[in-house]
């Protein structure tokens, strides 16, 4: 598990974040915590 990722978003199916280099992040998994996003 990494505790802090880096890539450019994908996509977003229902609760997943898709990440350009094919990682996963099921958003409903990690409810509580802080998510930061940048453009």
């Amino acid at each position: 598990k990494q505790p802090q990722i880096e890539g450019r978003l994908a996509g977003i199916k229902g609760q997943y974040l898709i990440f350009d280099d094919n990682r996963v992040l099921n958003i409903r998994k990690h409810n509580g915590y802080r998510i930061v996003m940048e453009a």
